[in-house]
């Protein structure tokens, strides 16, 4: 199964991978992949030249579709996830890039953010209340227990990310395989790759011998 690392992802309340598709403007070539290859081939996209150029859309798993692909950090996040959640009942965005001290997560419903929490280097983003499960999460995270739960700069790590993943949505390091051997996903350009060109080369060099 692959690891998630530098990279970016959506999570959308859906029973549809089309209707995602279609809310985000993606578009051919439309390629159906399983689960381990259409991450392994958005993660090569960055190693061939063209990142962001195109996002792997799982199908419904547990009730929610995942787009999976650093384009989503690179977008106005919080305005794609507003617009979303005007059609979709919860909508979640996640990055972790801990190479380059980056690393996000974004809850929207209703066509608002409800929960935004972003450490990029110095930079602190720590908006909205804190969500229940997420205070408990931070309580258990911290290394020392004089640290205040309430302040952002005790508040990082990939492990965190993940951590909010799986108490709301899903954690993608710790789906099942007998989930994953079921799941046909779709490889889709978004609007980057549309614009620059996507990879030449073959998806079969991503899939497992």
């Amino acid at each position: 199964m692959i690891e998630f690392f530098d990279i970016g992802w959506l999570t959308i309340k859906s029973e549809s991978k089309e209707a995602v598709i279609q809310s985000l403007n993606l578009s051919e070539p439309f390629i159906q992949l399983d689960w381990n290859t259409g991450v392994s081939v958005v993660m090569g996209d960055i190693w061939d030249g063209v990142p962001f150029s195109r996002v792997y859309v799982s199908s419904p798993m547990r009730g929610w579709v995942l787009v999976v692909g650093d384009w989503i950090s690179q977008t106005d996040k919080a305005a794609l996830c507003q617009r979303l959640s005007e059609t979709y009942e919860e909508v979640w965005a996640f990055s972790t890039q801990m190479r380059m001290d980056f690393w996000f997560y974004l809850y929207c419903k209703g066509g608002k953010v409800i929960r935004h929490f972003e450490k990029d280097g110095e930079n602190i983003i720590d908006e909205g209340e804190l969500l229940k499960k997420e205070k408990t999460l931070r309580k258990e995270s911290l290394l020392d227990e004089e640290e205040d739960v309430n302040n952002p700069e005790n508040w990082y790590g990939e492990d965190i990310v993940m951590g909010v993943a799986e108490l709301f949505t899903i954690d993608p390091n710790e789906l099942p395989e007998a989930i994953l051997k079921k799941q046909l996903g779709t490889l889709a350009v978004t609007d980057v790759g549309r614009e620059k060109g996507i990879s030449e080369n073959p998806i079969e060099q991503w899939k497992e011998s």
